[in-house]
């Protein structure tokens, strides 16, 4: 891959990840489950579609689009999903991203064994149906700190409720 068509994916990707915001009201009207299931679902995608399109430019790029926007709206379910459950949203939020840090830095080094054991597209699918597989094993249902039971969506101010001296 040149330098040139690098730089293109990585500009794709980024747009991809600034368009999540265009998800947010989305993201509002939906329940955590629903929203996690598509957004990691349609990064589970992408990230197969890597595999199977690499010398389709037009395809390549949307699937580096599709995965930018759909991993970075997966954070922000995470981010939605803490706040919800919980004590100290500031630090549940803490707590998820080094975790996705922590999975990023396992990710990559697996995904870059398996294609060097192997082969890209062994490598890209074997981590698009992982992603899938956390996915389908994640439950969102929990009790929240204020004692509410299940996953209704609230706007981002009404998951604060439990706590209204801290945001005064």
């Amino acid at each position: 891959m040149t330098v040139e068509t690098s730089a293109t994916v990585w500009m794709v990707l980024g747009a991809g990840s600034a368009a999540a915001v265009l998800l947010a009201p989305w993201l509002a009207r939906h329940s955590v489950e629903t929203t996690w299931y598509v957004t990691v679902g349609a990064t589970s995608a992408a990230t197969v579609a890597f595999a199977l399109v690499p010398t389709i430019p037009a395809l390549s790029l949307a699937a580096a689009g599709l995965f930018g926007l759909a991993y970075t709206a997966a954070t922000s379910v995470l981010i939605i999903w803490s706040s919800h459950t919980a004590v100290n949203s500031a630090a549940g939020t803490s707590i998820l991203f080094t975790c996705l840090v922590l999975g990023q830095a396992i990710g990559s080094t697996v995904t870059g064994t398996l294609i060097e054991a192997t082969n890209s597209v062994f490598a890209f699918v074997t981590a698009g149906v992982l992603c899938l597989i956390s996915a389908l094993g994640a439950s969102t249902q929990r009790t929240t700190p204020s004692g509410r039971k299940g996953d209704a969506a609230l706007s981002m101010t009404e998951g604060h409720q439990h706590h209204p001296q801290k945001y005064r």
